[in-house]
């Protein structure tokens, strides 16, 4: 029989560890597993955050939150429309009083000129009276003086 350094493949130098026991290797795991499934339990009830509500409150905070910011925007849409409408509203009431500001000034520059009208007229009416009168006068001094 071969000592055990050469039954491996050769000889071992000195200093080196010993090849690995494939028996040994495979007990070796099987300890591993059976120690991990034993302690695996309690290392994660230990990791697990605790369940004292606090999580399920942040969360609902965190929703009411996103509620919050929905509603504000929302809201803030709604303003925007209501005040462009507004914005629409006065610019259609500043239109209306500037078309009846110009139709009153219209209305204001022809009852001017009807003014200018009939003191034209009532001045070619004068006139003509004035003539007439001159003319009767002149008659009558001619039926007199003769």
């Amino acid at each position: 029989m071969m000592p055990p350094q050469m039954q491996a493949g050769g000889p071992v130098p000195p200093g080196a560890p010993p090849p690995p026991n494939p028996e040994k290797e495979a007990l070796k795991a099987q300890i591993e597993l059976q120690l991990l499934e034993m302690v695996m339990p309690a290392l994660e009830e230990i990791l697990a955050p605790p369940d004292d509500g606090v999580v399920e409150l942040k969360q609902q905070e965190l929703q009411i939150r996103a509620q919050e910011n929905q509603d504000d925007k929302e809201i803030a849409e709604k303003k925007l429309v209501l005040d462009k409408a507004k914005l629409k509203q006065k610019d259609q009431s500043e239109e209306e009083k500037l078309k009846s500001q110009e139709d009153i000034a219209v209305l204001k520059l022809k009852m001017e000129e009807e003014k200018i009208g009939s003191q034209e007229d009532m001045a070619v009416l004068k006139a003509r009276v004035e003539r007439e009168r001159i003319a009767k006068d002149k008659k009558e001094n001619k039926k007199d003086g003769k």
